[in-house]
């Protein structure tokens, strides 16, 4: 469980209040991920921020709000989350949100809570002050609903928002809103419907995809479509499903159907590539009735490829036969085309050795009492996804 180290009484002197850079509001009759949000001019006068415009007119019945905010200390510039913000409707409390713990299994519902549509296309954070239905681990306190208002009851309605952290420094933004009437939008988006909290899939000719209970947060439109493959490794074409900008919580299942006339030798080397933008991955499908099965924890396009290309291990700054008796450590790099190492096992005279690595990047060994002055015989053997090996033997003097 992360806990937040500020509730242990630590004597930081602090009597800053957070400061607010953008409200948003949402047609919460839409999805959130199939729309941009109305971002809100903001002013700050007589210690409290308020909209520019006193009365904001909105064509939808429901919304729900957001906030970009940030806190700091006495004598400190640097940004800092906020600790706890409120929600209020023509005076009586709605929604609040409060960081005070959060758990190592839970982290990832920070892509609930934010806006993760415009933190992917435009960068910034907005926090979002409503509960989406598919947030099962919430961190909200819900007084009266889950956020989302419907504003056709009245003429207008008085909002407030309250922001605080630990020190009980706060600021607040007031306006009103009010609903002019909806427009009649007639688009018909493409795609699939999908919910959250159900189970639904999709299929085509050579493509299928299932989205379990878990993985939405909103309910969205999920589009498909394939074009034809371009590499010359692909027994597949490439099959693009959802955007990058819709959020997953858990791994939704991929199935595809390679070309005809895929031999056995090359189903064992087959893996299944994932690319959104300039990030890869691939993994291992499993097999069942011609079908290549694979999970994913994003949107993104799919293909199969024949990876029949050995991994590289790539010693640094030594090389077989080396004398390193004025060395402190030895390391080296593995690199693969497609960028997935399974395995890297290291032997020392053959006995395993433990080498730390950096998230895949160089592993080292510092020499200590398991390597002593002599000869030696290092041994690396790494595997890539789809099962190709490589061993190298290296000789040096310690």
């Amino acid at each position: 469980m992360n806990i937040n180290p500020l509730l242990f009484g630590f004597s930081l002197q602090d009597n800053v209040k957070p400061k607010i850079l953008r409200l948003a509001i949402y047609d919460r009759t839409k999805s959130l991920y199939e729309q941009s949000p109305k971002i809100v001019a903001l002013k700050y006068t007589g210690g409290r921020y308020t909209t520019v415009l006193p009365l904001i007119q909105l064509p939808y019945q429901r919304v729900s709000f957001s906030i970009s905010a940030t806190d700091s200390y006495t004598g400190s510039t640097n940004p800092n989350g906020i600790y706890e913000s409120a929600l209020s409707l023509d005076g009586s409390e709605i929604l609040s949100f409060r960081m005070d713990a959060i758990s190592y299994n839970d982290t990832r519902y920070l892509n609930a809570h934010i806006d993760y549509r415009t933190r992917i296309l435009s960068h910034f954070y907005m926090q979002h002050l409503s509960e989406l239905p598919g947030h099962q681990k919430s961190i909200y306190h819900k007084f009266r609903n889950d956020g989302v208002i419907d504003i056709s009851q009245k003429d207008f309605h008085e909002i407030l928002i309250i922001v605080k952290d630990v020190a009980g420094n706060s600021s607040t933004i007031s306006t009103r809103v009010k609903y002019t009437g909806s427009t009649n939008d007639l688009r018909v988006l493409p795609g699939k419907m999908f919910y959250p909290l159900m189970l639904d899939g999709f299929e085509a000719n050579n493509c299928e995809f299932f989205i379990g209970e878990k993985c939405l947060y909103d309910s969205d439109h999920i589009r498909y479509n394939s074009t034809l493959k371009s590499n010359s490794a692909a027994v597949s074409d490439i099959h693009t499903i959802g955007a990058s900008y819709i959020p997953l919580h858990e791994a939704f299942t991929v199935r595809i159907r390679p070309d005809a006339g895929i031999s056995a030798q090359q189903q064992q080397l087959i893996v299944m590539q994932w690319t959104s933008g300039s990030k890869k991955d691939v993994q291992k499908p499993v097999w069942q009735n011609g079908w290549a099965t694979a999970r994913f924890r994003d949107f993104g396009n799919f293909q199969l490829l024949v990876d029949d290309e050995l991994p590289q291990i790539i010693p640094i700054a030594f090389a077989d036969g080396a004398n390193l008796s004025k060395a402190t450590r030895i390391s080296f790099t593995v690199k693969d085309n497609l960028g997935r190492i399974k395995k890297v096992r290291t032997e020392l005279d053959g006995k395993w050795l433990r080498f730390t690595n950096d998230k895949g990047r160089t592993f080292v060994y510092t020499f200590d009492e398991k390597c002593p002055t002599g000869i030696h015989e290092l041994k690396v053997r790494a595997e890539d996804e789809a099962g190709n090996v490589t061993e190298k033997l290296i000789r040096f003097t310690r």
